[in-house]
């Protein structure tokens, strides 16, 4: 048989094979020395490269970049009139200005800011879960197959007829 000599990466630190693949030693975590590959000229690699690798520089533009010169915008003098047939100015008017919740706030508020604390992973875990009930609703429903009453005239008739044989039987010994 043909030998062949098959180069696994080491690890730069404690020079140790590694698995072709990895990229860290498994012993010491130390980083993997890269073999050179072999650049064959196969298809998968030569075709490719030239896709992927542009060998010119690109260049560039020498069109020096054009100032957008800032034009004011013209506001009309005759205010605009909606759907409603009424301005925005008219309709302001009419509307009662209300304070909103950050400008009621109290003074106190403000000079003391409320810092949350924040919860750790472990205290989260310590934490009994709640335990959610299910509500559960019983309702009685009689049994579709249930006995009828044949069954019942039955069970009383050989229950007696039993009795009947054996008080027979102490009678008779």
């Amino acid at each position: 048989m043909a030998e062949t000599l098959v180069k696994n990466p080491t690890c730069s630190k404690c020079g140790e094979d590694a698995r072709p693949e990895a990229l860290f030693c498994h012993a010491c975590g130390g980083e993997i020395q890269d073999l050179p590959k072999d650049d064959d000229g196969s298809v998968s690699s030569a075709w490719f490269k030239g896709d992927i690798v542009e060998t010119s520089p690109i260049e560039a533009s020498k069109e020096p970049d054009e100032k957008i010169e800032e034009k004011p915008i013209e506001m009309p003098e005759e205010p605009v009139l909606e759907e409603t047939g009424q301005s925005r100015d008219e309709e302001e008017k009419g509307r009662v200005k209300v304070k909103r919740k950050e400008d009621i706030e109290t003074e106190t508020a403000k000079e003391k800011p409320l810092k949350k604390k924040l919860t750790s992973a472990s205290d989260l875990r310590k934490r009994p879960k709640p335990i959610r009930t299910k509500r559960v609703e019983v309702v009685w429903e009689e049994n579709t197959n249930s006995p009828n009453w044949l069954f019942l005239v039955f069970g009383l008739f050989f229950g007696l007829l039993g009795l009947g044989l054996f008080f027979l039987a102490f009678y008779l010994k």
